[in-house]
């Protein structure tokens, strides 16, 4: 009984209290789920402050694959940010197609428009066949230096880890046909302009520029047509597939 005497009219004994339990402090439990935030798409992943912290101190490690994939490889480094081979190389080349190629197509131009305004069709034929071979020439060369291109591009991207061998090669193949089709359209748009804008009084530096200006669009239109009609994709996905199966790599 509590508060118990000892005798009438005695005051009840105090209540004894023991001292208080503490418990210890609540710890998370091991292996509670990370609340990363990712962001980003493909290659282009990144992980939130907060993330990489965690990350840092786990330091997962993935399986089959390095973990420094993508990073710090070979020929990897601040200079890989400003000079991008794919860009200037498909850049030179876009040039090289609308200067040479169209200073190639300008006699066949030339004589398209005489016989345009003289209702010549005879002659319109013959001045057709001559551009599309000028177009043709043009096209062959440029289908290689795309594909070379192409291929160090996506070559330092497999030795690098960022793509597979199958990837690389329909990417060479896919940058070889695009290249075919911007050489073709590259060459007889800077001859068309170079007979157009020369009709309308453009001479010297003036006329250089603006007919590299309008074989700039063709190259770049024709390759970006030809990449949209499926023999382009059936090309470029048979020779993915066709490489997979060799290399048993995806």
């Amino acid at each position: 009984m509590v508060g118990a005497t000892t005798s009438v009219g005695a005051r009840p004994a105090p209540l004894r209290v023991g001292p208080a339990v503490i418990l210890p402090e609540a710890k998370p439990a091991a292996g509670k789920s990370l609340t990363t935030q990712v962001t980003g798409f493909g290659d282009k992943l990144t992980l939130s402050p907060a993330a990489q912290a965690q990350t840092n101190v786990l330091a997962p490690q993935v399986q089959g694959m390095p973990a420094t994939a993508g990073k710090g490889g070979l020929f990897e480094g601040k200079w890989h940010e400003t000079l991008d081979i794919g860009f200037l190389g498909r850049l030179g080349l876009m040039g090289f197609n609308a200067v040479k190629g169209g200073a190639a197509a300008q006699g066949p131009a030339a004589s398209l428009w005489q016989a345009l305004k003289s209702f010549d069709l005879d002659g319109v034929w013959n001045a057709g066949k001559g551009l599309g071979q000028v177009g043709l020439q043009f096209a062959g060369k440029s289908a290689g230096i795309a594909g070379a291109i192409s291929l160090v591009e996506n070559g330092l991207k497999v030795i690098n880890h960022q793509i597979s061998v199958p990837v690389a090669a329909a990417r060479v193949v896919g940058d070889s046909i695009g290249g075919a089709a911007g050489g073709f359209g590259g060459a007889i748009a800077g001859g068309i302009g170079l007979t157009l804008l020369g009709a309308l009084g453009l001479a010297g530096a003036p006329l250089t520029i603006g007919a590299a200006v309008v074989g700039f669009i063709g190259y770049h239109y024709a390759d970006k047509a030809v990449r949209r009609t499926g023999a382009y994709n059936w090309i470029v996905r048979n020779t993915y597939e066709a490489v997979a199966g060799i290399t048993g790599r995806r």
